[in-house]
């Protein structure tokens, strides 16, 4: 899924951040 793709980068981009 698309979305839980994008949920998961997110997720990897906050963590970074």
């Amino acid at each position: 899924s698309v979305a839980l793709l994008f949920f998961l980068f997110k997720k990897k981009k906050n963590l970074q951040l």
